[in-house]
């Protein structure tokens, strides 16, 4: 059985802490599709050719977990993944979340974090999450949607026990 997991979600979501705690977890490679995307990151993108090249080489792989905000070029990921996870948050947590990552570690400058408040403003405004529910209609294997930091840790506490049947996982 394989293990591929994509988890979706606006920035600021905690779609990189997901991932991270389940490829600690399961112990499966986990990829953030912005080192995908970015040859330099948040300033030079990667060439298409060489970002899809990427990409098939990791679904081509038995076990990994993806994590991104990218829908126009990850639909080989997504219908590749046996669990598909999407992860949101109120719009306030969201603003939070990415004002206390700018004042953190500063890795983006203003305008960055300004497009950053304005792009989740807008996904909530509808265009974002109807993006990612057109997906989910779409999708053929096991899905979850995680709307707070409850329902995530829960996830993480069942994910041995109430996935067993997606995953190849020994509890």
């Amino acid at each position: 059985m394989k293990n591929k997991i994509h988890i979706m979600g606006p920035s600021g979501s905690g779609k990189t802490h997901l991932a991270e705690k389940l490829s600690t977890k399961l112990h499966i490679l986990h990829y953030d599709l912005d080192d995908i995307f970015w040859e330099t990151k948040y300033s030079t993108k990667r060439d298409i050719k060489k970002r899809d090249r990427i990409l098939e080489n990791i679904c081509l792989t038995d076990k990994w977990i993806t994590e991104g905000v990218y829908t126009d070029w990850t639909e080989e990921i997504i219908n590749e993944s046996k669990l598909l996870i999407w992860v949101d948050a109120p719009l306030h947590i969201l603003n939070y979340r990415l004002m206390k990552r700018y004042n953190k570690n500063n890795k983006t400058n203003f305008n960055e974090l300004m497009k950053l408040l304005s792009s989740v403003k807008r996904y909530k405004l509808n265009n974002g999450q109807t993006e990612y529910q057109e997906i989910v209609e779409s999708y053929t294997n096991d899905f979850i949607k995680i709307n707070n930091q409850k329902e995530m840790n829960l996830f993480l506490e069942e994910i041995t026990t109430n996935y067993q049947h997606i995953l190849n996982i020994n509890s």
